[in-house]
């Protein structure tokens, strides 16, 4: 499939999303032709993370150029990084845009932005969610939750998926999702925004705004900035 989802938006964010349907050698092939060095992804062990990989470094071409190095701090956050030939002899330092991972096993999705921060995740609507009721809930969330299973499980994805955005735009590296993030009451349909608050030294932060979109079975929630 490839290129299955691409919007910029209004805040001066973009996103895109990559469908595996290859094959994990057609992705090899496809990275290959634009010129890069496969033999780092053949290190990662698990068969399903390397196709992933690929599949992000072939979104990365399409966002940004294959020029662009997708590279990870100590703590595991992406960033970009490039220095391009400029003039003779010299080199120019590109201004790159914060940038957010998140994959399953059917899509991969990046998100890019202005700033310093950036969080997205993206979960399968299908997948059982009762370990996030049992460990991840804060005690204002499990108000709220409706008493119809199904509904249910849509408000458990929604949570945990917003809930992973914003430990990723956070970047902080022990997270309690059950006391130190609350989402506020919210209807898991239609397109009203997500508002996410978290615990740091303390202090209760201002409520971050988070924007959501469905993606055939599965739900993509991001750190959203007006």
């Amino acid at each position: 499939m490839g290129l299955y989802y691409r919007e910029e938006l209004s805040n001066g964010q973009e996103i895109a999303v990559w469908e595996i349907t290859e094959s994990e050698e057609e992705l090899q092939q496809a990275c290959a032709d634009v010129g890069h060095d496969i033999r780092s992804y053949m290190q990662i062990t698990n068969k399903q993370r390397r196709m992933e990989r690929m599949a992000v470094r072939l979104l990365l071409d399409v966002m940004q150029g294959p020029h662009i190095q997708l590279c990870h701090t100590e703590n595991g956050r992406p960033f970009l990084s490039t220095v391009l030939p400029f003039l003779e002899g010299c080199v120019e330092q590109v201004s790159l845009p914060v940038v957010s991972i998140a994959h399953t096993k059917r899509f991969a999705c990046l998100l890019t932005g202005p700033g310093k921060k950036a969080g997205i995740d993206i979960e399968c609507l299908a997948r059982n969610f009762e370990a996030v009721e049992k460990k991840a809930l804060h005690s204002t969330e499990k108000a709220f939750l409706s008493s119809h299973k199904q509904e249910r499980s849509r408000q458990l994805a929604f949570i945990w998926c917003a809930k992973e955005a914003v430990f990723k735009y956070m970047s902080i590296q022990e997270v309690d999702f059950s006391l130190q993030m609350a989402v506020a009451p919210f209807v898991p349909h239609g397109l009203n925004p997500l508002y996410v608050t978290y615990l740091e030294d303390g202090k209760r932060s201002m409520p971050l705004r988070l924007c959501h979109k469905e993606l055939e079975d599965h739900i993509m929630v991001w750190v959203a900035p007006e």
